[in-house]
């Protein structure tokens, strides 16, 4: 089974409109235990107090940016190497 096969964008809209509810739902809850987590259930710094707790936000979101970007490169590149209209897509979204 090779990955090219959803260059197709009939195949891959149909594939992505079914896996999208299920990470959709997975990703809220996972987000909220997270961040209840992360906020309510760890200790506070003993010079910065609850102030350090922003790490927990801002450093994910930083990561999440970079990885991104990352991928617009790659699938720009796929997108002049290739021309497959996924990868335009997917450097759009």
């Amino acid at each position: 089974m090779s990955l090219w096969r959803f260059a197709n964008p009939n195949l891959f809209i149909s594939w992505s409109s079914k896996v999208i509810s299920i990470t959709g739902i997975l990703s809220a809850v996972l987000l909220t235990i997270g961040l209840g987590w992360g906020f309510f259930l760890t200790p506070e710094d003993y010079r910065q107090g609850s102030s350090v707790k922003i790490i927990f936000v801002h450093v994910p979101s930083a990561f999440l940016a970079v990885n991104i970007y990352i991928m617009m490169v790659f699938a720009s590149l796929l997108w002049l190497l290739r021309r497959h209209h996924v990868s335009a897509l997917a450097a759009k979204a």
